[in-house]
């Protein structure tokens, strides 16, 4: 049983570790939208307001002179100027026609400082740590009040309510596999039973064991009692072969050839076979209904040579 979703939590940000909602410690459990780390934001806070304070005294310097040559642009600037919230989210910048007022602005930096800011104010958003989907820890490396670096890995997440089983096929026995169909599903430790489908088949055979990676959902009820990691007993369904004759192999004379008998005579008959198990082959051709075959193996027999069934009158074979 493995989880669909598992990856590693890893800081994006620098600085001292706060507690989230939950405490941070292998085997808890968590909601998606938890808070469960935070990274003490305090300085990026600091540098982001004295950013905007830069740029708003740059705004000033500005809003004279586009006062002054470009009137019909002065009031939406004056507007952004007098709205500008130092402690707030950064507000997209007004809209510009005139390439001259972009040369005005970007003289004074206007457009650097703006999208400086923004980028200050993504790696602000990073020092929340909030779980991407319903989960339990799996790990964790760093705990609280230990300083995480840029690029460290804080410890992993495992998803609860997404799980897959991967199964190893036979490679021969793939073409035989119904992807239709579900597949049945017990585990020797736990009682139930859950039902699963097929969600995809690895690309490659794996040359040392000849088997085919599936990958299966698992779906029923208390989902949350299953361990990933468990192993699980699966029942697969196989397509059908229509018509099929099931016999011993005992009855094979070669590869594909039986002994029957016609008109009390023995006769050896072509056969088509379109599947071979460990004991029995599934025959598709060169039988048909009525046909007397022999199912025992035959030694210094031949063609023609007058026999009967056992149990029939007058004789034993």
């Amino acid at each position: 049983l493995l989880s669909a979703r598992e990856f590693e939590l890893t800081a994006e940000v620098g600085g001292t570790l706060a507690a989230g909602e939950i405490p941070f410690r292998p085997g808890q459990r968590f909601e998606e939208g938890q808070l469960l780390l935070k990274i003490d934001d305090r300085s990026l806070r600091y540098n982001i307001a004295s950013q905007k304070s830069a740029l708003l005294s740059s705004l000033a310097q500005v809003l004279p002179e586009i006062g002054v040559d470009f009137p019909q642009e002065a009031e939406s600037w004056r507007r952004y100027f007098a709205e500008f919230d130092i402690e707030g989210p950064m507000a997209d910048l007004p809209a510009v026609s005139e390439d001259k007022v972009k040369l005005y602005l970007a003289r004074f930096g206007i457009f650097q400082s703006f999208y400086g800011i923004r980028d200050l104010e993504l790696r602000l958003e990073k020092c929340d740590l909030r779980a991407p989907f319903d989960g339990i820890v799996g790990s964790a490396a760093l705990r609280e009040g230990a300083t995480a670096k840029q690029g460290f890995s804080l410890g992993t997440l495992i998803s609860s309510g997404e799980r897959e089983l991967e199964i190893s096929l036979p490679a021969s026995e793939l073409a035989w596999l119904d992807r239709e169909a579900g597949a049945r599903i017990r585990s020797a430790d736990l009682p139930g039973e859950w039902t699963g489908r097929l969600l995809r088949l690895g690309g490659a055979v794996d040359e040392r064991t000849q088997t085919v990676a599936a990958y299966y959902s698992i779906e029923g009820p208390d989902l949350n009692r299953l361990v990933t990691g468990s192993f699980f007993s699966v029942e697969l369904a196989t397509l059908t072969v229509p018509a099929a004759v099931r016999l011993p192999r005992s009855a094979l004379t070669g590869s594909e050839r039986v002994w029957v008998i016609e008109s009390g005579r023995l006769a050896l008959r072509d056969i088509e076979i379109a599947r071979s198990e460990d004991d029995h082959v599934l025959v598709t051709g060169g039988l048909a209904a009525g046909d007397s075959v022999v199912v025992e193996a035959l030694q210094g027999v031949s063609p023609g040579l007058a026999v009967r069934p056992r149990g029939s009158a007058g004789g034993r074979h």
